[in-house]
């Protein structure tokens, strides 16, 4: 799909998007809430456990000095008030997830890079390729919460000129046709390169 119309206001005059993607929503939200849940479940567990095994009862007096009625285990009150604490933590973590999942695009553009991010509110980052040696190392990793081959998470280094000086690295979170748009990628930093090395011919 086309994604020019959520760059259009960070867009020059003369620059086309060549290639833009979304976030593969399912796997970025899962992959931000994994490990959130698995923290309320075990502790809700532990609690629970904790007062099943040692409830709220009433201990009287054994008769000596020091001995008074008093009481012992885990009332119920302080389970359900740390559970709501953490299920309400859990709720807001899943929806800036939501909300940052829904927020995540990337675009190529002939000479930068662009990423759109942000849950509540919505930042840009640009990543100059203009001038690249035309070295360029791409990884796409599946998610295993996304079944759909063609959707990764991209791992990007690109070489800029002068060579062994500096790069660039992108690191993206599952993506809608990931391996098609690291394709466009791979396409547009190689073409750069050509031009860089016609205009240094020149020179």
């Amino acid at each position: 799909m086309d994604y020019t119309d959520k760059f259009k206001t960070v867009l020059y005059e003369d620059e086309k998007v060549i290639a833009s993607a979304s976030a593969s929503k399912k796997s970025f939200i899962l992959r931000q809430i994994l490990a959130p849940a698995i923290i309320f479940l075990v502790a809700t567990l532990a609690l629970t456990i904790v007062a099943i095994v040692c409830p709220r009862r009433f201990v009287p007096s054994d008769g000596s000095f020091w001995s008074r009625d008093h009481y012992a285990g885990m009332p119920l009150w302080v389970l359900f008030l740390v559970s709501g604490v953490l299920l309400a933590i859990f709720g807001l973590v899943f929806f800036l997830s939501y909300k940052s999942a829904n927020n995540y695009y990337i675009a190529l553009t002939e000479k930068r890079i662009i990423i759109r991010r942000g849950a509540l509110t919505t930042d840009f980052s640009y990543l100059a390729i203009d001038k690249v040696s035309g070295n360029i190392h791409i990884t796409c990793n599946q998610s295993i919460f996304d079944r759909n081959e063609n959707n990764c998470a991209l791992y990007i280094s690109i070489e800029l000129l002068p060579v062994g000086h500096r790069g660039i690295s992108i690191a993206t979170p599952p993506i809608v046709d990931g391996y098609n748009f690291s394709m466009a990628i791979d396409k547009q930093v190689k073409e750069n390169a050509k031009l860089q090395t016609i205009q240094t011919i020149k020179e």
